[in-house]
């Protein structure tokens, strides 16, 4: 093996380490579902699936809140319209 092919063989398994330990994490943030394992091992197949999945979901959930708020501020605007609308027609006029 050259000293070329040794180098990537060491980049990979530092790269899946550092995968594996980074899909750790935002697995406990995002409180992905991922199957138990008695001797508490899991690697990149185990946890990648299950954090992609929950990415997914925090997306659309964001996505849906986006939507909900929108059509809040919509209503709140159409209010806030009527509102000063009635308070011109209501107030006596100076002039």
């Amino acid at each position: 093996m050259t000293a070329e092919k040794i180098r990537c063989v060491r980049c990979s398994g530092n790269l899946a380490t550092l995968l594996e330990y980074i899909s750790t994490i935002l697995a406990d943030n995002l409180r992905a579902r991922v199957e138990y394992h008695a001797n508490g091992h899991y690697d990149l197949g185990d946890l990648w699936p299950a954090v992609v999945r929950a990415w997914k979901e925090r997306l659309q959930e964001a996505k849906e809140s986006a939507i909900s708020w929108q059509k809040g501020v919509t209503e709140i605007e159409k209010c806030r319209r009527r509102r000063i609308k009635m308070s011109r027609t209501r107030s006596p006029k100076t002039g």
